[in-house]
């Protein structure tokens, strides 16, 4: 006889499943031979998910933020921003790297910001910085996106207004390099939001 390794109930020798509890009896086995099999594997493999846990805990939720929304914003700056599409012509910009110097000092920002907590002191002004660039290039992108969306409302407007035998033969559309740098932004300026008020409220 052996007893469930869920409720300790006694089972006939090889039972598959417990007669009280209905729990598996195979899995529980299977994996205790996988650990006596090859215990260094099972050793390497704690020993490298705690080192991974105790490099999260040490960065803590404004670098992780701050790097994830650096990269985001950066990223941004190489991806297709805006796409004009019409009859007579297509006028692409295929990412704000491209367009000369606002990309690349956008992306300069993107990585500076996101760097920032890891290679300086935090300061408050230093936040306060921080958080003005981030906002003011969020809202530069906010501005865009919105630009693009009131364009496109008002060219589908006027081809409505034109009669039912014209077909709209213009598109604007934001591209993802717009998306992914608004978020990107968005999380830097929580970061340095989130620090400011904590320095306020000392």
């Amino acid at each position: 006889m052996i007893s469930c390794v869920s409720c300790g109930a006694a089972l006939p020798e090889g039972a598959a499943f417990c007669s009280a509890c209905g729990r598996s009896q195979t899995t529980q086995s299977n994996a205790s031979r996988a650990s006596i099999l090859n215990p260094e594997a099972e050793q390497a493999m704690r020993a490298a998910t705690q080192r991974a846990q105790g490099v999260v805990a040490n960065l803590g939720v404004e670098k992780t933020l701050s790097i994830v929304g650096g990269a985001l914003a950066a990223i941004g700056t190489l991806l297709p921003y805006i796409s004009i599409t019409s009859s007579a012509a297509q006028v692409n910009v295929p990412s704000l790297i491209h367009v000369g110097s606002v990309g690349a000092i956008v992306l300069v920002v993107a990585l500076v910001l996101g760097a920032t907590p890891f290679v300086l002191q935090p300061s408050f002004a230093l936040d306060l910085v921080g958080f003005g660039l981030s906002a003011a290039a969020a809202g530069r992108l906010l501005s865009d996106w919105l630009t693009i969306a009131w364009a496109q409302g008002y060219v589908q407007s006027l081809v409505a207004g034109a009669g039912s035998g014209v077909a709209s033969t213009t598109w604007l559309e934001a591209g993802s390099g717009l998306y992914c740098g608004l978020v990107g932004f968005a999380l830097l300026c929580y970061v340095y939001a989130r620090s400011l008020r904590t320095r306020l409220r000392v």
